[in-house]
């Protein structure tokens, strides 16, 4: 296989094998909550399915199977009479990958840690840090707010591998919201953009780089759930 051909491969391994996605399709993001309160966050999830490549490769009936597991902590805090949110989160996956390369079946098993992130928000219009008391008589109104969250290349990595559960990466992913509550419903918009810096480690001593990643998130929110 050709150093371009193992570029191209190992880049889009690299993205399947990561647990958490760079855009987080995450509601009611900026709910206040009282100050010093402590979550636990479990989640867990399976993907599976092809992989799309440029059909001028010798690359067939690519897929990947991929379960997944994260464990983080929240806390809320105050700051400056503001409140804000800190977490911590880490992946923990394990996947099979498999295709026909260049005429041969190919497959490869990983179990490991990914990438973990610390993700910091303030929310700087229309919510104010409450004490649990002051908390219970608040009413939300129009909420304007901002959150940075890095992730840090301390996942499972080789260089002398295709396919990896870390990116070996920094990434960086600021994002500015705003929440407005009419009557039973909730309106949310977000605007967000992810930078990563290179990866100087691909495989056979390549270098990864990747434009920032921008979306948009938007989402109507009832009392009884999310629309």
């Amino acid at each position: 296989m050709n150093t371009r051909l193992l570029s191209i491969v190992s880049l889009l391994l690299l993205v399947a094998a990561q647990p958490v996605d760079a855009q987080e399709l995450e509601a009611r993001a900026l709910v206040n909550t009282p100050v010093d309160m402590n979550f636990l966050i479990v989640a867990a999830g399976y993907a599976h399915g092809n992989l799309l490549l440029d059909p001028s490769l010798p690359i067939k009936d690519a897929r990947a199977h991929l379960g997944s597991f994260v464990l983080g902590y929240q806390r809320s805090i105050g700051v400056a009479g503001l409140a804000g949110k800190v977490g911590l989160a880490v992946p923990f996956a394990t996947g099979t990958w498999e295709g026909t390369i260049a005429g041969r079946d190919s497959s490869t098993d990983r179990t490991g840690f990914g990438d973990p992130t610390v993700k910091v928000s303030l929310n700087f219009v229309g919510s104010p840090a409450l004490t649990f008391p002051e908390f219970m008589s608040y009413k939300q109104s129009t909420v304007v707010g901002v959150s940075l969250q890095v992730g840090f290349p301390f996942g499972q990595y080789d260089q002398d591998r295709l396919v990896n559960l870390g990116s070996n990466r920094w990434t960086i992913a600021p994002r500015v919201g705003a929440s407005q509550s009419v009557g039973r419903w909730m309106f949310e918009g977000y605007l967000g953009a992810t930078f990563y810096t290179a990866n100087n480690e691909l495989y056979r001593n390549q270098t990864l780089t990747q434009d920032p990643l921008l979306d948009i998130q938007s989402h109507v929110i009832s009392r009884a759930g999310t629309v």
